[in-house]
């Protein structure tokens, strides 16, 4: 069991939907949440927390209790709802960076430069999403800009890549 009675607050649901009362049904589904232990020595109430509040698996939270202690995991399972921020990626085929920058505070939309990525916008304000699909950027995490800088891709390498998938698919299958 989790710390909390959740037999009895399906229960209680149960009763209150054959009513039709939906503000004592969300009443009761809000009593089946549990409150932060008064206790965080009590393994099984921080365990219902921190799982159940933050919606983490127990056996993730049950490992990073005992690694880091309550306040830790706490702060954790926060940071890991948080919405992370929405990461362009310049298409510098048709714009620099600040090119975009400009452009796109121009449809209202704020931006600042990617910390490590030298062709991405964080953005702050706005919606870049509305505007046309021009080309212009491209919806990409920070990490994933990083990844071909990682490696030392190319575009000549790429089709080298894909040249070498296509000739190796050929030579595997028999012709008819």
């Amino acid at each position: 069991m989790r710390g909390f009675d959740a037999g009895g607050a399906q229960a209680e649901r149960e009763r209150l939907r054959q009513r039709g009362s939906a503000g004592d049904a969300a009443a009761a589904q809000q009593a089946a949440v549990p409150v932060a232990p008064a206790n965080v020595d009590d393994r099984e109430a921080a365990l219902a927390y921190l799982g159940i509040t933050h919606s983490h698996p127990d056996w993730l939270v049950a490992r990073w209790l005992d690694r880091y202690g309550f306040e830790a995991t706490e702060r954790w399972v926060q940071f890991n709802n948080e919405t992370p921020s929405l990461t362009l990626r310049v298409n510098t085929l048709r714009a620099t960076r600040d090119a975009a920058a400009a452009t796109l505070a121009a449809d209202d939309v704020d931006t600042e430069p990617t910390r490590f990525a030298p062709d991405g916008l964080a953005v702050r304000r706005g919606n870049p999403l509305r505007r046309p699909a021009d080309g212009l950027a491209f919806v990409q995490d920070e990490a994933s800009q990083l990844v071909p800088l990682v490696v030392a891709a190319s575009p000549a390498s790429a089709c080298s890549t894909s040249a070498h998938r296509q000739a190796a698919r050929r030579s595997r299958w028999p012709r008819t």
